[in-house]
């Protein structure tokens, strides 16, 4: 999570071969909970079927060397939607052969892993966990830009692709869809997935990102700079870098 990102950033030396990548992973994943926050107000406008369960940051362990990541995943019962949110500034161009998405902003490029792949791997996890507990029920992908500034180019045309201002329509258009649960079975599934998600256990950040838990730093860290806390009395810690008081 972004917070754990926080303290691990606090943890490492300035000068680990690591810190840089944790950094830009802060700004990515702040940036990305922005974007969730901005497609969550817009799905508010929807008027959903009575019977829906909407589940943010969702996750499924599939098995031992496989889990799925969902940032929005909509249930009712006529379908399944799978939402991916990405907030991300500039101009955004689709390639292919390896297929991922280039950003160009002030004149200065950046690759990302392509949205649509993230969606598909979803997508096939959702249907196999389906399959393994016995429902069957439409399933539906949505990747949605947060912000109608970004510039989107060479985007697939397989691949439903909106603004998050123009996504509620879409939803719309599936609401229409006649039902494939009843509502006993849709609770049921509602349920599991549920406990599912809840079940999930995400894998230690230094195991993750292959940092040696020998290289943090130890002792009582400084909330705002990182840096160690010194006690000057019982009850009262200071910062010697910036003079925070804990």
């Amino acid at each position: 999570s972004y917070y754990n990102l926080i303290r691990l950033k606090h943890r490492l030396p300035i000068s680990h071969k690591k810190y840089n990548d944790i950094v830009d992973e802060i700004n990515i994943t702040k940036a990305g909970y922005h974007g969730e926050t901005r497609t969550d107000y817009f799905i508010q406008e929807v008027e959903f079927p009575q019977d829906v369960h909407i589940i943010p940051d969702f996750h499924i362990k599939l098995h031992n060397n496989r889990y799925i990541q969902i940032d929005t995943l909509i249930i009712t019962k006529s379908y399944i939607l799978i939402v991916e949110v990405k907030n991300i500034k500039g101009t955004i161009i689709f390639k292919d052969y390896p297929r991922q998405i280039v950003r160009v902003l002030n004149d200065k490029t950046r690759s990302f892993k392509c949205p649509v792949v993230q969606l598909e791997r979803n997508l096939d996890g959702i249907e196999k966990w389906l399959t393994n507990n016995n429902w069957n029920l439409p399933i539906y992908t949505a990747l949605v830009f947060a912000s109608e500034t970004t510039i989107v180019e060479n985007a697939p045309t397989d691949q439903k692709i909106f603004f998050a201002k123009d996504f509620p329509l879409y939803i719309q258009k599936l609401n229409n869809l006649n039902p494939a649960l009843s509502q006993k079975q849709f609770q049921q599934l509602t349920k599991e997935l549920i406990q599912t998600n809840n079940n999930f256990i995400e894998m230690p950040l230094c195991r993750k990102y292959n940092i040696d838990t020998n290289e943090l730093k130890s002792g009582v860290l400084c909330k705002s700079c990182g840096d160690k806390l010194f006690r000057i009395n019982q009850r009262k810690w200071t910062c010697q870098s910036c003079g925070q008081e804990d």
